[in-house]
């Protein structure tokens, strides 16, 4: 009976690995409290210095509205410009213009006023005139500055007059002609009603978004979307003098708020101007677009993410004040937490009225800031296991042969959750720990030899996971590479059959290698062609950029092996490279009995003609203008073409990978951009032009065979309509 009670060897040592399993949960979960604090924390201060920047960003913009009325204001004061002077005016209002970039419209809307009983100046409106100095709308071939006059029409109504320069012409020189249609009394707009009427002389009042008034006879879709800030003005002599209208296009606002937080292809933050009633200053994107209200203009909230409309909703950002500018908050949408961050326009004072309660938005997934915790979770781990190690290391003599044979095991299940198959002879002396080990050692052998006919990352993801593979696949934006060899059939028919399989061995392995090398996984060998994969079946973040590097390492291995030894002078092959990247199927295709894991869809069919253009234009390595956006500065390219390859309606540019950024020879980029500029005439049907910058580079072969499609454009002009694309008949 006091056996039954007393504890075994086996009982303490369960109860203090127990014991210090439980003290090890403690101080994990101690430490993954404090540490998700502490990364919250930074996140939040990161965010408010991102929105700290953009709102002083911001700021400056709307700041040189601000300045260009005090400055004419002073200048009026001091006599500089006479302003009831048209001429006068508009020079000095030419002037500002072309200094100030950012402004696009400087307008004097003058009238007679006089004071009333209360000392409040009251216009008359049919005595209404008015100036602008004004950008117009863009137009393919440049940007013309307008000046525009309204006068009174003796019996009633107004009439305006233009002087339409052409781009870049000076002030002077340009007749007036009249504008057809009905002219509005220009005292009758909000901007100088809602001014005068408010008697707010001497102080600058911000509009809310609005079309600019001088596009108004163009077609909706071209009238510009504005801010402005006007003020009404007295003269020299203290007499009322009109209402300056200085204005901005929100084009330059929405480049503003297109900033990254974050370096890398995937930055969650969503950034965003809203004003002080919750209506967006700034588009998130392409589809945004914009609903007119009673009273402004503002993008439509429906089509913005769902995690800004939802920050939106939040009611105590619209607390915000001088007293206190900024807020920081959370919300949960569809099971997922996001973090907010707003931050006051009006802060320090250099902005009044409405866009003054604005803000600047700052939204991002919690889920963001704390990946990193995962990390050190299997850190803790593994210190976790270094502990219970030395706890069954100090068990005793008792239990030396079970704990040798355990560790073993142990040691080998660790190596292989680390995917490390090496066959390994073990020694055991217990014949049960023997046959796991055994079993173990067949279940490394089936992983080895699957791993050779699939890639090796779906391997891994197989084993961590336990499960079989499935029919079915996902969507997934991958880099994808597509190889061939020049002539190969040719050749091939002049080698002996084992030396074709060697030589092709030994090529295969050394493109298999440039492309692991780079983290990519080959889908496959179509005879000597070979398609690889980036960004499946395991993650890479700059999968485009690791494509690219894999292509140039490609060909330098090549030209290494067919200077080794071991090529014993066989042939020197041409390889023929192809890159996209975009959105396609992959997974495991097939049948349940057999399947393979790869990528369909038509970025794959994309890679390959990529791949073929090649032979049209004597490249080696062309890519789609996905990965050389994707790719970033990191690497040389150069235009070749807008091309609607074969099987394709849609023209895509093509570009031709050039080598890694600073490694590209002077001469060779040079070629290129001279190219580039023979291209840009090209595209306007300038064939003569771009026939003679191509021959004067006949060692390019690209520009050979640009210049000789020019010979033909120029013998058979192309249609009314011709769009510079060029249509691939073959692949």
């Amino acid at each position: 009976m006091r056996d039954r009670w007393r504890p075994s060897l086996g009982h303490l040592f369960i109860a203090s690995v127990s014991g210090l399993a439980l003290l090890l949960g403690l101080l994990f979960a101690l430490i993954l409290q404090s540490s998700r604090a502490a990364l919250l924390e930074v996140s939040e201060r990161m965010r408010d210095d991102a929105a700290r920047q953009l709102g002083a960003r911001v700021r400056a913009h709307l700041g040189q509205a601000a300045e260009a009325v005090a400055a004419f204001e002073a200048r009026v004061q001091r006599g500089a410009v006479q302003p009831r002077d048209a001429t006068d005016l508009e020079r000095d209002f030419f002037a500002q213009l072309a200094a100030q970039p950012g402004l696009i419209e400087l307008t004097l809307t003058t009238a007679e006023a006089r004071r009333d009983a209360g000392g409040a100046w009251q216009a008359d409106a049919a005595t209404a005139g008015q100036v602008s100095v004004f950008r117009a709308a863009p137009e393919a071939d440049g940007e013309r500055i307008v000046t525009r006059r309204v006068l009174a029409v003796p019996g009633g109504g107004f009439a305006s007059q233009v002087r339409l320069r052409e781009p870049g012409a000076k002030l002077e020189g340009v007749a007036w002609s009249a504008e057809a249609g009905t002219t509005e009394n220009p005292a009758l707009h909000p901007t100088f009603q809602g001014v005068v009427g408010a008697g707010a002389f001497g102080v600058a009042a911000w509009s809310e978004l609005h079309r600019s008034a001088l596009d108004a006879r163009l077609p909706l879709e071209r009238q510009r979307v504005v801010l402005t800030v006007q003020q009404a003005l007295l003269d020299a002599e203290g007499q009322f003098l009109g209402v300056l209208r200085a204005g901005f296009s929100t084009a330059e606002l929405d480049r503003i708020t297109q900033i990254r937080l974050v370096e890398g292809a995937a930055d969650p933050h969503r950034v965003f101007l809203v004003n002080g009633y919750g209506g967006l200053l700034t588009g998130l994107g392409e589809e945004s677009r914009l609903i007119e209200t009673a009273t402004d203009l503002r993008v439509d909230p429906s089509a913005a993410p769902a995690e800004v409309r939802a920050a939106l909703a939040a009611e105590p950002w619209r607390m915000l004040s001088d007293a206190a500018p900024h807020y920081s908050g959370a919300f949960e949408l569809e099971g997922a937490r996001y973090l907010m961050t707003f931050r006051r326009l009006g802060e320090g004072g250099e902005i009044r009225g409405g866009l003054a309660d604005g803000a600047v938005g700052i939204v991002a997934p919690e889920a963001h800031y704390l990946g990193g915790l995962l990390e050190t979770q299997r850190r803790l781990a593994w210190a976790a296991a270094l502990v219970m190690a030395a706890i069954l290391i100090g068990g005793g003599w008792t239990l030396r042969k079970v704990r040798r044979d355990l560790v073993e095991v142990v040691d080998e299940t660790a190596r292989m959750r680390d995917f490390s198959f090496e066959p390994r002879a073990r020694e055991v002396a217990l014949r049960e720990v023997g046959t796991v080990l055994d079993g173990l050692e067949l279940a490394k052998t089936a992983a080895r030899a699957m791993s050779r006919y699939v890639p090796v990352g779906l391997v891994r993801q197989l084993y961590r996971s336990g499960r079989e593979p499935e029919l079915g696949g996902e969507l997934r934006e991958l880099s994808i590479l597509f190889t061939d060899i020049k002539d190969f059939t040719q050749c091939s028919e002049q080698l002996a059959p084992d030396e074709l399989a060697r030589y092709l061995g030994l090529y295969l392995e050394t493109m298999t290698a440039a492309v692991h090398a780079q983290r990519g996984a080959v889908d496959k060998f179509i005879g000597d062609a070979v398609m690889a994969l980036w960004n499946a079946p395991e993650a890479v973040a700059d999968h485009a950029a690791a494509a690219c590097a894999a292509a140039l390492d490609a060909l330098a291995r090549t030209q290494a092996l067919y200077a080794s030894e071991a090529w014993r002078g066989g042939p020197a092959w041409e390889t023929r490279l192809g890159l996209h990247a975009g959105p396609v199927m992959v997974g495991h295709f097939g049948s349940p009995e057999r399947m393979n894991y790869t990528a369909l869809g038509d970025g794959v069919n994309l890679a390959s003609r990529l791949e073929g253009l090649n032979k049209t234009y004597g490249t080696t390595i062309l890519a789609s203008a996905s990965i050389r956006e994707a790719a970033g500065k990191a690497f040389e390219f150069r235009l070749i073409d807008r091309v609607a390859v074969k099987g394709r309606t849609q023209a895509l540019c093509v570009y031709e990978l050039l080598g890694a950024a600073g490694k590209v020879p002077a001469a060779r980029l040079e070629t290129a951009r001279a190219y580039e500029r023979a291209f840009e005439a090209y595209v306007k049907g300038d064939f003569a032009v771009a026939r003679g910058l191509w021959e004067a580079q006949p060692e390019d072969l690209p520009s050979r065979t640009m210049a000789a499609r020019c010979v033909r454009l120029l013998d058979a002009p192309p249609l009314s309509g011709w769009n510079g694309v060029y249509v691939a008949t073959s692949k």
